[in-house]
């Protein structure tokens, strides 16, 4: 498919540079030279590869054909193999190959003259190694502080490391209390237990308590080690008051209570505790939970959206509008804050009968509404006003658009695009755009766009802080089955966009880390019974990077969801983002506005999704029919009652 819209993108290569056919001469030169490589036909590969000297992608040829022997290969041919590819992500791929093949024979003094800082753990101790071998120890001894340091299990290449570090007596006890507590914290008692050989007998009996505190808190309140008032016994006990609060906030607090008569907690701990049980109460919706945050008297957003959430319950629109007015000014300017403390004013109005609160909730809902957003078209329609979409294209010049179209790397990206290696061509403009100022990456979004990349188009344009191109960032793609799915299910075609566009942003082989596939984000298992009741049933799982399958199987299913909840796109977008046994558990008893509805999923994840589709469809709905519905009417009332 990527292949049937580049052929319609400007070419990568001016005219100056080759003509067209020698191009796709290269190119299939290129693909008739991996095929011999792979099959060990040197003869021929060495034929072909001299007609390409001038390709981009020659390097990747001698990637694959210096990797097959790079056991014997010597260090001079790798540094000239660096220096030619230098910038492309197979110049770091065989810098990687080849440390791993110098550290596991031990050739530190070519490993060194090698390495670049990494972010693989492996390799970082395999160079902290090298450094101990050469004598060097204490010129890297913070960073081995620094590695060992950690809340988990490092590396086998690190233990030789770890062991001269400590060795030379390089440990303090503050380094071996702060592991521990960084492990206990993060649930991995294993590592305290293998550091409690560096205490002393009571304090390895302490470790022990405090194990046994994070797995079961309630066990060990009373215990006789705990009864010192002493830093690490008040940290054990912080953790004791947070892990119970997780499981009973009335306990939490009534321990809570007593501790403080015997224990010296220094102001701040007393407040981290504090606020630990409000939140943790907050979220299982406990009856005193609004008065314990609003007496944090923390005015961050975490606290203000717990708080919002719990007085949306209670319709306390006075207590709304004062934890609103209690944020710090940039926070009150963001879109949910104008529109709550909008609607609080509104709602104020009415209840007390004062046409005074239509004003000032008009004066905070005005420039809101010239806002594209959720938000901003919500208060739009509280205001009865056109949406404000505010689209302007990303000015350029061909001459400025050229510059990053013939950068290497983008050269790079656009052959392994169009010859279909789309893994690769993403590594290569990941690295390419990734030292790219804001204009520049605005042009490299545009170049992406005109070649029918959209997902790189749109995720690019918003690392460059540009967000009214439209065009760019809600393209019309895939009409032709958008169109013929939505007849054949009877479903909005807007919707469905706006599902896609959240979903992948276009990318065709996108794959969550829970398994999900393709345009629209398909579990196996939800496509597999989705297809088996359109009577059109999965071959295999691969069939949904298919852009036609999925779209056809994505839009049954939201449909399916659509009719589970008699057609309202709020419920069924929640549902196809957290699952239906999910939405039904969180309905409410008595009839609900939808804004507040939404306000109220528990899930961040959900929440955050169902406002981000609903904002899409209406930019989709512009873009197809010019006259957008109104969001408030994807939005009706909900209601206790599940067919």
């Amino acid at each position: 498919m990527l292949l049937v819209l580049l052929f319609g993108a400007p070419p990568i290569l001016s005219a100056a540079d080759k003509s067209e056919s020698d191009l796709i001469e290269q190119r299939r030169a290129y693909l008739e030279a991996r095929a011999a490589l792979a099959a060990g036909k040197t003869k021929t590969y060495n034929a072909l590869i001299k007609r390409l000297s001038d390709y981009p992608l020659l390097g990747y040829l001698e990637f694959e054909e210096v990797s097959k022997r790079l056991t014997t290969i010597k260090l001079k041919e790798v540094q000239d193999f660096l220096k030619r590819n230098e910038g492309s992500p197979i110049a770091a791929r065989l810098r990687t190959l080849y440390l791993f093949n110098l550290a596991e024979k031990k050739y530190w003094k070519s490993f060194l003259s090698l390495y670049v800082p990494t972010d693989d753990d492996e390799l970082k101790c395999h160079y902290l190694q090298a450094n101990i071998s050469s004598g060097k120890l204490n010129q890297v001894a913070d960073e081995i502080r620094k590695t060992w340091l950690v809340p988990y299990e490092q590396h086998a290449a690190c233990d030789p490391v770890f062991e001269a570090w400590i060795k030379a007596n390089r440990v303090t006890a503050e380094d071996v209390w702060e592991r521990i507590r960084m492990s206990i914290s993060a649930g991995r008692s294993s590592i305290a237990q293998g550091l409690k050989r560096f205490l002393r007998k009571s304090d390895r009996e302490l470790v022990d308590v405090w194990i046994k505190t994070y797995e079961n808190p309630g066990a060990t309140i009373n215990d006789p080690l705990l009864k010192p008032d002493t830093s690490v016994v008040r940290e054990i006990l912080r953790l004791a008051i947070a892990r119970t609060a997780r499981l009973d906030v009335d306990t939490a607090v009534a321990r809570w209570e007593s501790l403080q008569t015997k224990y010296k907690f220094d102001p701040k701990a007393a407040a981290q505790i504090q606020r630990e049980i409000a939140l943790q109460a907050a979220y299982r919706q406990h009856p005193r939970a609004l008065d314990w945050l609003v007496a944090l008297n923390d005015n961050d957003e975490t606290v203000a959206q717990l708080s919002t959430r719990l007085i949306l319950m209670k319709n306390d629109w006075p207590l709304l509008r004062r934890i609103i007015n209690n944020l710090p000014k940039d926070a009150q300017e963001k879109d949910q804050w104008l529109y709550w403390r909008g609607r609080a004013l509104s709602e104020l109005g009415k209840s007390l009968d004062d046409p005074s609160y239509t004003g000032v909730a008009f004066s905070a809902l005005d420039e809101l509404s010239a806002r594209r957003s959720f938000y901003g078209f919500l208060a739009a329609d509280q205001l009865s006003r056109e949406y404000g979409f505010n689209h302007a294209n990303i000015e350029y010049d061909e001459k400025n658009l050229a510059a990053i179209r013939d950068l290497p790397g983008i050269r790079r990206a656009y052959e392994l695009l169009f010859l279909d290696f789309v893994n690769d061509a993403r590594k290569e403009w990941l690295v390419a755009t990734a030292r790219m100022n804001s204009r520049d990456l605005q042009l490299a979004a545009v170049l992406a766009h005109h070649w029918g990349w959209h997902d790189r188009a749109i995720l690019t344009a918003a690392r460059g802080a540009e967000f009214d191109d439209l065009d760019l960032r809600f393209p019309m793609v895939y009409t032709d089955q958008v169109d013929s799915v939505s007849r054949r299910y009877d479903i909005d075609p807007s919707w469905v966009y706006g599902i896609m566009r959240q979903e992948s942003a276009f990318m065709r082989d996108a794959r969550s880390g829970a398994g999900a596939m393709g345009l629209m984000q398909l579990m196996p298992s939800t496509a597999s019974i989705t297809a088996r009741l359109i009577k059109s049933p999965l071959r295999n799982n691969l069939e949904l990077y298919d852009v036609d399958r999925n779209i056809e199987l994505g839009s049954a299913y939201l449909k399916q969801m659509s009719d589970q909840y008699n057609g309202n796109q709020v419920l069924a977008t929640a549902a196809y983002n957290a699952g239906p046994h999910r939405v039904k558990q969180w309905l409410p008893t008595t009839d609900q506005p939808a804004d507040i509805w939404i306000e109220l999923i528990p899930y961040r994840e959900t929440r955050e999704y169902v406002k981000r589709v609903l904002t899409y469809a209406t930019i989709f709905d512009d873009r197809l029919q010019g006259s957008p519905r109104r969001v408030t009417s994807r939005m009706p009332t909900i209601t206790s009652r599940v067919p």
